[in-house]
């Protein structure tokens, strides 16, 4: 997965809406776009997929789209859950159990319910962030607000390029592929 360096990184303040910072879709054809839930529209995603990008994205707990097919981990139909809104199925879905589910709302897509509770470690992005902790902010205090950003601007203009080799062990895409609800 970490073949370089991330290319381009933005950082806002988080009063500002990041519907500014967002790569055009045209850009992200073959790349996995992964970002938390709420700071784009869902045309943003279509688009993505239609130039032929993906995305993983943490859903609005607001979201209640209906569930055309539903599955376990282990790939078994679960019929039961078909043609029922989300949040109706996950009602019956115990917290430590994983259900994938094709959904259809303003737009088809995929969606997993239940994952275990916070799982940093289960998200790569989250793991790069924990490395950029290590080498910019443990232990260290940032007398300004600039001070701040420029350690970050550092990590990963100079210090990430010189250890990107080290991450794949850290930073690895060694998760199930889910295919296109399309």
């Amino acid at each position: 997965m970490l073949k370089g360096y991330p290319e381009e990184i933005a950082v806002s303040a988080d009063s500002k809406a990041e519907y500014d910072f967002l790569p055009d879709a045209t850009s992200l054809v073959d790349t996995l776009f992964l970002a938390d839930r709420g700071y784009f529209k869902l045309s943003y995603l279509e688009s993505i997929d239609t130039v032929g990008g993906f995305y993983v994205v943490r859903a609005k707990t607001t979201v209640n789209p209906l569930v055309v097919a539903a599955f376990n981990r282990h790939g078994k139909a679960l019929k039961r859950f078909t043609q029922r809104k989300q949040k109706d199925v996950k009602k019956h879905i115990r917290r430590s159990v994983i259900v994938d589910m094709d959904v259809e709302g303003k737009t088809n897509y995929r969606l997993i319910a239940s994952c275990p509770p916070y799982r940093p470690n289960l998200n790569p992005i989250e793991r790069l962030w924990k490395v950029m902790n290590e080498h910019v902010r443990n232990n260290k205090y940032f007398a300004t607000v600039k001070e701040f950003r420029d350690k970050i601007d550092e990590f990963f203009s100079q210090t990430l390029p010189k250890i990107g080799d080290v991450l794949e062990s850290r930073i690895n895409d060694n998760f199930q592929v889910l295919n296109s609800a399309s």
